[in-house]
This record gives C-alpha cells, sequence and structure tokens, in this order.
C-alpha cells in the first residue's frame, strides 16, 4: 500500500530543527551515564507502551519524550546496523551466504530507520510518528479503532520504512543532506557540485542512490522477492543449494567492501566518498549539456577552485576521468545488482546496498552529535563497552582517536591479498585457519560506525 497523501504531508513537516533540539535535551542525561532517563515514558516497551497510548481516543502520546526517544534512536540504530553488518560479513567468511542476507537486511533496515529518525520521523512497529515542532509530534497517519488495525498508521516496520525512505528520497532535503555529510577530499559534496555547475544535481543523486541503496527493503519485504528473505530467515537453507564462492573470491569481496571504508581526519569515508563524486560526475555527462569539452572545461574549473596543490588537483583530474584507479570498487557494482534466491553474489549485493545506505546514516547521526555539542567524553559510558564487549580493544585501554582503529583494518586486509595472491583454488578451511586472526578483526565494523560518528 503506497503513502496516503496525508502521511506525505507529515514526512514533509518532519522538523530536523526540532529533532536536533531533542537530541540537544538529552545531553543532560548522558551524566547519568543513560541516553534517556528512567521518567521517559518510552525507555522501555516502547513499541507496547505507545500501543497502549494510541489504543484510546484521544491518544494520549507525550511528545517530548517521544521526540527524545526518535532523536536517540538514530545513533543507536546505527550502530546496531554495523553491527549486524559485521555478523552478515562474518557468515559471508563462513560460506554461509543465507545467515548473511537475513543480517544484511536487518542492517540496512537499521541504516534506514537511523536516517529517518535523524530526520525526525520515528518508525515503530505499527505505529509511526514525526517530530513536526519544539516538543510536538504526530503520528504518521490516521489511527483507527477497529480491533483489526486498531492504531496502525500505514503498515509495518519494514514496509513503512521503505515508503517513508523513499518518499523522503524525493524531497530536496535528502540532497541536502548529502551535499553535507559527504565530503571527498575533506570538502562538501555540495561545493564540488557548485563549482561544476551542477548544484541541482544532489538531489537527483540523493533519489537515485537512496533509492537503490535501500530497494531491499521493498524488494524482500512484498511480492516473490520476499522468498528470498523468507527462505534466508525462516526455510530450511539447504534445500536448494547456491553456487559456491572460492575462498579466494570470498577473500576478495570482503577486502573489497573494507577498502572501500578507509578514513581520514578530514573525511571520515575518504575512500567510499570519493568514489561517489566520480560516480555523481559521471552521471553528469548525461545531465549537463556540452560534450567532452565543456566536461574538461567544468572540471578545471572544480579543481582550479577547490584544490590549491596543483599536484593534488593533477591527482584528482586523474581520478575523475578514471585514467587511475579506473575501475568501479566492487561494492559499488554489486550494489547496483538484484539477484535472484541462489545467486552466489545475491548476499554481497544486500551487504553492499546495507553499507552504502549506513554511510549515509552515519553522516546524519555526526551531525546531530555536533549540533548537540555531544562529545567522545560524554558517550563513553556507551562507546567504552561496545568497544570492550565486542573485544575491539583492551579493558580501560581505548584508542585516542577511533581513526587508530583503521590501522589493524589495513594490515588484515593487505593480510588478505597476498594470501589470494597464491592460494587461488584453495578450499575455506585452509583460509580460515590460515587468516583467522584478519577474519576477526574484518568482522568488527563497529569500528566504522565509531569513527564514521566522529567520536
Amino acid at each position: 500500500m503506497p503513502l496516503l497523501p496525508e502521511q506525505k504531508e507529515a514526512i514533509r513537516r518532519a522538523s530536523k530543527a526540532a529533532i536536533s533540539a531533542a537530541f540537544a535535551r538529552i545531553a543532560t542525561n548522558l551524566l547519568s551515564k543513560r541516553w534517556l532517563p528512567n521518567s521517559n515514558d518510552y525507555t522501555v516497551d516502547c513499541t507496547e507502551v505507545l500501543r497502549s497510548q494510541t489504543s484510546v481516543l484521544p491518544p494520549g502520546v507525550h511528545s517530548s519524550d517521544l521526540a527524545e526517544y526518535i532523536a536517540a534512536s538514530a545513533p543507536l540504530h546505527c550502530m546496531d546496523g554495523w553491527s549486524l553488518l559485521g555478523r552478515a560479513l562474518e557468515s559471508h567468511a563462513r560460506g554461509d551466504i543465507h545467515t548473511a542476507i537475513h543480517l544484511a537486511y536487518y542492517a540496512e533496515l537499521r541504516a534506514a530507520m537511523s536516517l529517518l529518525a535523524s530526520e525526525g520521523i520515528g518508525i515503530f512497529d505499527d505505529r509511526h510518528f514525526v517530530v513536526t515542532g519544539p516538543k510536538l509530534c504526530e503520528p504518521l497517519g490516521e489511527f483507527s479503532i477497529p480491533k483489526k488495525s486498531r492504531g496502525k498508521t500505514g503498515g509495518g516496520t519494514h514496509n513503512l520504512a521503505w515508503l517513508a525512505l523513499e518518499y523522503w528520497s524525493t524531497l530536496a532535503r535528502a540532497g541536502n543532506l548529502l551535499t553535507r555529510i559527504v565530503r571527498p577530499g575533506g570538502i562538501a559534496f555540495g561545493d564540488w557540485l557548485d563549482e561544476y555547475g551542477a548544484p541541482s544535481l544532489s538531489r537527483a543523486m540523493g533519489k537515485r542512490w537512496l533509492q537503490q541503496w535501500g530497494l531491499d527493503l521493498r524488494r524482500l519485504s512484498e511480492g516473490k522477492d520476499r522468498d528470498a528473505r523468507n527462505q534466508a530467515s525462516y526455510r530450511p537453507t539447504q534445500l536448494i543449494l547456491a553456487t559456491r564462492m572460492r575462498a579466494a573470491e570470498s577473500s576478495s569481496c570482503l577486502r573489497s567492501l573494507w577498502l572501500l571504508a578507509e578514513p581520514q581526519a578530514a573525511a571520515r569515508f575518504a575512500e567510499l566518498d570519493r568514489h561517489l563524486l566520480r560516480v555523481a560526475l559521471d552521471y553528469a555527462k548525461d545531465a549537463l549539456p556540452g560534450g567532452a569539452k565543456a566536461r574538461s572545461t567544468r572540471l578545471r574549473k572544480m579543481l582550479g577552485s577547490l584544490i590549491n596543490n596543483p599536484l593534488i588537483a593533477t591527482q584528482w583530474r586523474q581520478f575523475l576521468t578514471h585514467r587511475i584507479h579506473s575501475g568501479t570498487p566492487t561494492p559499488f557494482t554489486d550494489a547496483a545488482e538484484f539477484g535472484e534466491a541462489g545467486d552466489k553474489r545475491l548476499h554481497l549485493q544486500i551487504i553492499s546496498r546495507a553499507v552504502l545506505l549506513l554511510r549515509v546514516a552515519t553522516g546524519g547521526c555526526e551531525e546531530l552529535l555536533a549540533g548537540a555539542h555531544i562529545s567522545r567524553k560524554d558517550l563513553h559510558f556507551w562507546w567504552s563497552s561496545i568497544g570492550e564487549e565486542r573485544g575491539l580493544w583492551q579493558p580501560l585501554s581505548p584508542p585516542g582517536d577511533f581513526l587508530d582503529l583503521w590501522a589493524d583494518v589495513l594490515d588484515a586486509a593487505g593480510d588478505l591479498g597476498n594470501w589470494e595472491t597464491s592460494n587461488k583454488k584453495t578450499n575455506r578451511a585452509t583460509w580460515r585457519e590460515a587468516m583467522s586472526g584478519q577474519l576477526s578483526i574484518l568482522g568488527e565494523t563497529e569500528r566504522i560506525a565509531l569513527w564514521g560518528l566522529g567520536l
């Protein structure tokens, strides 16, 4: 069922300023090492409380508490999404593609919920809300009292998350978010496009990317494509055997995903973001008038305005024109493909879309944290327990800068690359035995969340 006109109107009214204000109010709770106080109506059993409050007329939702819950849920969903992705990568390394599909799908769902929450749209079980003003929440649709549909506002979590993301991606604010959070070379995506003479391209790319990267939420929750999810989540997985992937190919795919996540101090997703820029400029070849000469002129103007160092400008020109690193990273090509159940790369396609959607969600959450002036120290109670429980560092010995977590990843990816060159036909057991430590590190995608959130 598509969104109703009033639901679209509610999404348009979702207020980034209001959710930012709610997030700022959360800061007072952090001194008590909690995201929300015990007094918040929704801290425990949120969906059940909402179901109770909305099953009567008039609905008795406590808007201020709910807005703070939605705000807090954004970074928490984001971290959970990255964690689910890590477990999907571990399943990939084990050759358990059905579990990888299941986990990657839910990583993608959490990414969508995180991104929407950071924009003031709360997705719950069968009741959904938008934050429309200071301490003001309204339902995403009308409540109804009949038992079969009591309190429902547009369907369950899976369906509504897709519908809300699909519609939100068409709004100017989606493109505006990308212009701010994607930072190739530490420079805002919007500045690159402005200097290229294509400021409106951000909206087109925002819609194109977000709908592609979140499409599994529709495909795997309705119609015949739901069979792939049901097969992974609810059915005996070995009735139909999928095509197997050699260990060396599995290793290469895992390594490619991680190398795309490389951070720098000025750009938390440095490698991924520069490829997003190149994809956008390639798309602009058809979207903007003029031939090769016009494109060269725009490129020269853009680099001359943004890059002061001639050597670095030359490197950017070579990269953006595919003269160096000409190939498209495998996760980008996988993200654009939609295989059938049994396809040996289906799980990697969903994993890749989850990575890209999580990148956007992480950027939205980083904005919330920075806007509320919430620091690494303020959230020590949260990230320290994650790091210690997941074994990212020894107790009481966190890295001084979460960017330092990349060094282990780079070493592990390098070891995998060296192994692949001389073990093209080696079996999975030998791979896992030889690379057990490296594979353990490359399942720890919580690292990406920690540096991506700017903590």
